[in-house]
């Protein structure tokens, strides 16, 4: 688990390295190194850093040799004669590695860091090598810590709302106080206030992160088009009790991407297509029937407290269907469905030369998931012969 934490934070530098800049060197060399080689009194607390000319240096092509008399790594840091090897990480950020002993070096050392020339920027082309020494003191580095780059990188934009992490990446290669190190002391806000989450601490000399970084997990997706702030707080501290000092960092989250055009919305409704009788062609014996656009639920009709009265001439009220007079009077007869018919029945025959109004009413529904309904109740009127 500890190795898949660190070749995950080798991946994150890897990422950030191609978004710095572009133009390739067309020479690799080494610009600067720390400690400066001769340097005596360093720290025992020391990270050493070299710098190449290139910005966009492949963090895969460096390795760092194994804490063994046979190491073959990229980058190896070494004392006495035997040579003996100790152990770190190395992480790539645009054109610096910087290499984080896995424990404080041995005081009062000398120290020898070679780097290979295997060491390639983006393009291939490869570096130079180099080698130099450096002699250690008695002492941690008692400068305050700060913070050495952050990811989401202060100032980025386009940030992924789903970003599933916020890295708070240590300078200095000294270890913070875990107990310093949380939600009160690191956090995220925006202008619609803090965001929720939480922090965890990984101490280079326990989970190999690479150097000390404090990863802030949000509990929810970003807002888009949304400034962020990430604020470490001058509460925390390295093992030497250094506070680190407040500093703030944003970055930007990507646009909302634009709503595509859903065209004509359907809306499947419900209303008649066909009456029977039209006007002044019915008889006396007549059936009244509504047809409608889609297939009706017929058991809404037919069935009467659990029982199918559609076989046996239908149901006898208004609930669905209402044929009326001149005067207003109801018609008395039975009502069924079947199929995108209503159909009434009246139980006695028409009069002649009256004029008779039938009304479907928006109880009946349609057979589909949704039981569509008229928007209103649909009426017509037609005469006896």
């Amino acid at each position: 688990m500890k190795m898949k934490k660190f070749y995950f934070f080798l991946l994150i530098a890897s990422l950030l390295v191609v978004g710095v800049d572009r133009a390739f060197a067309a020479n690799i060399s080494i610009l600067s190194v720390n400690p400066v080689s001769g340097t005596s009194s360093v720290a025992i607390n020391t990270a050493v850093t070299i710098r190449f000319n290139d910005n966009a240096m492949n963090s895969a092509s460096i390795g760092v040799g194994s804490a063994t008399t046979n190491s073959t790594g990229t980058f190896t840091v070494s004392f006495g004669g035997t040579p003996t090897y100790i152990g770190g990480n190395i992480v790539m950020v645009g054109g610096t590695a910087k290499f984080t002993p896995i424990a404080n070096l041995t005081a009062s050392t000398l120290y020898t860091c070679t780097m290979a020339t295997g060491t390639t920027n983006l393009s291939g082309t490869s570096s130079n090598g180099i080698s130099f020494s450096f002699t250690t003191g008695t002492a941690l580095d008692g400068s305050n810590a700060g913070v050495w780059y952050t990811s989401p990188l202060n100032n980025a934009t386009e940030v992924a709302v789903n970003t599933q992490y916020v890295y708070v990446i240590f300078s200095n290669g000294e270890r913070m106080d875990a107990t310093t190190v949380g939600t009160p002391t690191i956090t995220l806000s925006s202008n619609s206030g803090t965001v929720g989450g939480d922090v965890n601490y990984y101490d280079y000399g326990t989970d190999y992160v690479g150097t000390p970084t404090a990863v802030f997990t949000p509990s929810s997706n970003f807002n888009y088009s949304t400034v962020y702030t990430i604020t470490v707080g001058n509460e925390i501290k390295d093992m030497a009790g250094n506070n680190i000092g407040t500093s703030t960092y944003t970055f930007t989250t990507i646009s909302a991407p634009a709503s595509p055009d859903p065209g004509p919305v359907y809306v499947e409704k419900l209303w008649v297509t066909r009456c029977y009788p039209e006007n002044d062609i019915a008889d006396t014996e007549t059936k009244v029937y509504a047809r409608l656009c889609m297939f009706i639920n017929s058991d809404d009709i037919n069935l009467v407290d659990g029982i199918d009265v559609g076989s046996s001439g239908g149901r006898d009220d208004e609930k669905f269907f209402k044929l009326t007079d001149s005067f207003g009077n109801r018609i008395a007869g039975r009502t069924k469905g079947h199929s995108r018919d209503v159909i009434f029945t009246p139980d006695s025959s028409l009069t002649v030369g009256e004029k008779y109004t039938a009304t479907v009413k928006t109880t009946v529904r349609a057979a589909n998931a949704a039981g569509t309904q008229m928007e209103s109740p649909y009426s017509w009127s037609f005469t006896v012969d």
